[in-house]
């Protein structure tokens, strides 16, 4: 560790005029750029992009050497245009002979593993929430009891319970109250329609804003209907919308918030034992009509790669509508590094965990088998480094110590040079989130060759995969540990003060450097640079 933390001290003096930023110099971007603003440079475009176009001219004459990236995630459109050339194939399996010719426990795991569908192609779409599980695990040893009945190693265990039951009863409570609610809704705004069509013969979808004005005037007598359709309709909400809404509740109570719902019974799995791996399936489509969010991540990883053809993705299906369970997200992981990835990327979280052990052994695994691993910091806006805001799964133990160094938590920076520069919706933290990466306005694959602009930090991550992959493609020598430092390192820092809001203090401004460790936004040009001169001295 001294000679890497020695090297980078000559390789900072190389970079330094490429770690930050003068913004006198600086005009404001041009908000009528419609290409993936991302790939610029923010010393040459004034965008702050990760100076992706650098980067792949800087490599482009490079030899390159084959590198997989696991993507955990839902399920990926392989068949994708875009994606079809980087989907990784398991040469040592024979497609459709039902056999596990390699031997390691999967069969026919030709892409990858969906750890949420049967043999009989019968997939998860909803699943509980994790604190609902959390309920259900303890509730036959805990329930109606308070701490003073608790034994002292068991005390933590019944505060999360406790914190668990709480979370589920203030849910199922609003979700009942939203469910009715919106019964009323629709009942007033279904009787405010039929008499509007009863009288003007106009359905909801002719109903515009002017012909409710004109109809004000002819008939008086319903203008308390006609302005409940105007109001609704100014807010964009309509008898599908209501319904869908009513819908969602009803899953919610349901399903999602349902103690009893057993959300593993397609699988016929034990979700409380990590030793039970045999379940699964090998299908890859079966849910891309339902779920996307897979396809775009891969999207945006392979808008980083897409010059390297060396650089492979593995489709490893664990999440639907609710939370990811525990069990599967470890066992992603280590098929993941036995079958040969060496990034990770998982773009996901969530803010309980009922079996965290399994999790942090798998990352420990993937320490050990040197393999960069790569996580979302979320979407809520709130500092994870807060005790009641940590998200899961963790890379540090409960005195906030990381217990690996091949981990990276990325948050989301947009394309404002302002104070708007950390997108409002991304979680942060000095201490829990290791660097910045464009999630603002991105551009990200659908199924079916279709393409959106979207936002998250389920974006930025993989735009840290895609160089994490890079680099270590074009310089494998580096350990997944020195990868994260050169990541981090070569970022470049912003001296700006950013819009950081609470409900406490709505006009907070911090300042940028202080919402993560590095203080900066990836640059892959920057990495590459680093990882150069980085492999250069170690020789």
């Amino acid at each position: 560790m001294k000679y890497f933390l020695s090297t980078l001290v000559f390789i900072g003096l190389i970079l330094a005029k490429f770690l930050s930023v003068d913004f006198s110099k600086k005009e404001n971007l041009n908000q009528e750029i419609k290409i993936p603003w991302y790939y610029f440079d923010v010393n040459d475009d004034s965008i702050p992009g990760i100076s992706l176009k650098k980067a792949k001219n800087y490599v482009q004459n490079k030899n390159s050497n084959n590198v997989i990236i696991a993507i955990i995630d839902t399920e990926i459109d392989i068949e994708n245009d875009q994606l079809k050339k980087h989907i990784w194939y398991n040469s040592s399996e024979i497609l459709g002979n039902n056999i596990d010719d390699d031997n390691n426990g999967y069969i026919d795991d030709i892409h990858g593993w969906n750890f949420l569908g049967n043999i009989h192609s019968e997939n998860l779409s909803k699943v509980n929430y994790e604190y609902v599980r959390i309920v259900r695990f303890y509730d036959e040893k805990f329930k109606g009891k308070d701490e003073r009945d608790i034994s002292a190693d068991e005390i933590n265990n019944f505060k999360i319970y406790k914190n668990s039951l709480n979370k589920l009863n203030l849910e199922l409570k609003r979700s009942k109250r939203l469910s009715t609610n919106t019964s009323n809704i629709i009942k007033k705004y279904t009787r405010a329609l039929v008499s509007l069509d009863s009288l003007s013969n106009l359905s909801e979808t002719e109903l515009t804003e002017k012909r409710l004005d004109c109809l004000k005037n002819i008939y008086p007598s319903l203008l308390k209907k006609i302005e409940l359709v105007s109001r609704w309709k100014k807010r964009g909400r309509n008898l599908k919308s209501f319904n869908e809404f009513k819908k969602l509740q009803e899953d919610n109570i349901n399903i999602y918030l349902n103690v009893n719902y057993d959300d593993r019974y397609p699988l016929k799995d034990n979700p409380d034992d990590i030793l039970d791996t045999k379940y699964g399936n090998n299908h890859m489509l079966d849910n891309i009509d339902q779920f996307y969010h897979g396809t775009q991540v891969a999207g945006v990883v392979s808008e980083v790669i897409n010059e390297n053809e060396n650089i492979k993705i593995m489709s490893l299906c664990i999440a639907v509508n609710g939370d990811e369970q525990d069990k599967d997200i470890a066992l992603a992981i280590r098929y993941a590094v036995d079958n040969g990835a060496k990034v990770i990327n998982y773009s996901s979280g969530k803010y309980y965990s009922l079996h965290q052990e399994w999790v942090k052994e798998a990352l420990l695994y993937a320490f050990e088998k040197d393999v960069v691993v790569v996580f979302a910091a979320g979407n809520s806006n709130l500092n994870i480094d807060l005790k009641n805001f940590e998200v899961y799964p963790k890379d540090y133990n409960d005195k906030g110590i990381e217990f690996v160094n091949n981990v990276l938590r990325i948050s989301s920076s947009s394309n404002n040079l302002n104070g708007g520069l950390i997108s409002a919706f991304s979680n942060y933290g000095k201490q829990n989130i290791d660097i910045f990466a464009p999630g603002d306005s991105i551009q990200t694959l659908l199924p079916y060759n279709k393409t959106k602009w979207d936002r998250g930090t389920s974006l930025s991550s993989p735009l840290v995969s895609g160089v994490a992959a890079l680099i270590r493609s074009y310089y494998p020598s580096l350990t997944a540990s020195e990868v994260k430092q050169i990541l981090m390192d070569s970022s470049v820092k912003y001296d700006i003060l950013v819009d950081v809001p609470t409900r406490e203090n709505p006009d907070q401004q911090l300042p940028f450097s202080e919402l993560s460790k590095s203080g900066g936004i990836v640059n892959a040009y920057n990495a590459m640079l680093m990882a150069e001169e980085y492999v250069k001295n170690k020789k």
